[in-house]
């Protein structure tokens, strides 16, 4: 559809083209690689981090061409529904696994594995679910599971601000960005038998 879209008109049209994702390095990193890949003249391009049901939403509503989020089966069922109300489509890229991610001089920061047992001093970190606020539309992985210290947070920026300062973690897919998420932050797997797909 891209190509179709982009590299199939005029190099003098203005290009537009949105994207609504959660919070994920990785859809930052590929955004500013199709943007170069691309590289038109003229363009109008939307990259929007944001929850689960604004994502929808914006597909839904055109705002977004394509929307970025995860499944997994505690919360496949509710989205499928979401989707296909919305009349959309999920396609999986992939499968991914989870991985916790801390500070380089947290506690855990060593660790090969982490286990939920080991989480349960720290405050766990993550982002708001917007309007419905379930744990069906949360981004992170292990949010199904309960944590005895939360804090949600609104942007990228504060959540690693606060990894660091309070010792938290978070959870992610590995796929994670150095430059964005900078060398002072610790990717350990977590024991799960759970598949998530992207």
């Amino acid at each position: 559809m891209l190509e179709q879209q982009y590299l199939g008109t005029s190099s003098s049209e203005k290009k537009t083209f949105g994207i609504s994702t959660q919070h994920y390095t990785f859809a930052v990193n590929a955004f500013s690689q199709l943007v170069q890949e691309l590289n038109p003249e003229e363009f109008d391009f939307i990259f929007r981090e944001t929850t689960v049901s604004e994502v929808i939403n914006d597909v839904k509503c055109y705002k977004s061409e394509i929307g970025i989020l995860y499944m997994n089966p505690f919360n496949k069922p509710t989205i499928q529904r979401h989707l296909r109300e919305a009349n959309l489509v999920f396609t999986e890229l992939f499968s991914v696994s989870s991985y916790i991610l801390v500070g380089k001089n947290h506690p855990l920061a060593s660790k090969k594995e982490i286990q939920f047992r080991d989480l349960r001093p720290y405050i766990f970190l993550s982002f708001g679910k917007g309007e419905f606020n379930s744990r069906y539309f949360s981004e992170e992985t292990l949010d199904i599971l309960d944590h005895r210290k939360n804090i949600r947070v609104s942007d990228r920026s504060t959540l690693f601000y606060l990894i660091h300062t309070l010792n938290g973690f978070t959870t992610c897919t590995k796929m994670i960005d150095k430059d964005l998420q900078g060398e002072d932050i610790v990717a350990i797997p977590f024991k799960t038998d759970e598949d998530f797909f992207l």
